[in-house]
This record gives structure tokens, sequence and C-alpha cells, in this order.
């Protein structure tokens, strides 16, 4: 299950681990492509990211714990336009695309919090 959050206008760095069905075996990633997709319908929000360079960067093609880094640039989650206080929880994926064929690897929320201020 994914769990994720970060802050509106910060660069969200996530570590993702691909696994077979059984949940033990890595599943090689070579030739194939991960997709992760969030939509905050209430704002009309969407957000895709995939690899090999749209935000996903596969750092192991063996597969496996933390073998891919999602990363969600500060650029990504300005079109929220969240007040101060405010939280936006999103259902969102991770998917494994071979081809025609997109297998399911985890959902879950992408939370993102407003931003308070800049660094």
């Amino acid at each position: 299950m994914l769990q994720l959050s970060m802050t509106q206008d910060k660069t969200g760095v996530f570590f993702l681990s691909v696994f077979q069905y059984d949940g033990v075996t890595p599943q090689p990633l070579s030739g194939l492509t991960l997709w992760f997709h969030a939509a905050y319908k209430a704002d009309g929000f969407v957000l895709d990211k995939s690899s090999p360079s749209s935000g996903i960067t596969i750092t192991n093609i063996a597969g496996g714990a933390d073998c891919a880094t999602l990363q969600i640039e500060p650029g990504d989650t300005a079109a929220l336009n969240l007040i101060d206080g405010a939280v936006a929880s999103m259902p969102c994926e991770l998917n494994l695309v071979n081809g025609a064929e997109s297998y399911e690897l985890a959902s879950g929320f992408l939370i993102v919090n407003a931003n308070v201020g800049t660094p």
C-alpha cells in the first residue's frame, strides 16, 4: 500500500520497491516502465510520472527493495492552490507497464500539505 506525504511546492522523493506476485521475489525491470498516477478530482488535479525519464528513476533493474525513485518536483503540485492549513488527500497507484499490459503494483494515497513558507 502506498502512503506518500509531501508539502506543496517542495520536492518529494520516494523510494519504490517492486516484487513479483509472491511479494518476495524481486521483479526484473529491464525493458519495463514504472508509472505513477495520482488524481485529486475535487480540483481537477492530475499527476503522472513514469520511468525512465519522467520522474521515476530505476536504480536497480533487478527490482526488489528500493529499486526505483519517484521524484515529485515543486512545480508538479503548484496547480493545487492549497490555502494555509489545507490538505489534499488523493488516491494514487503505481503500475508496471509491459507493452500494452499494465499491472498494478500498489495503490493508496498521496497526501499534499499546504506550503507554510519558503526555505
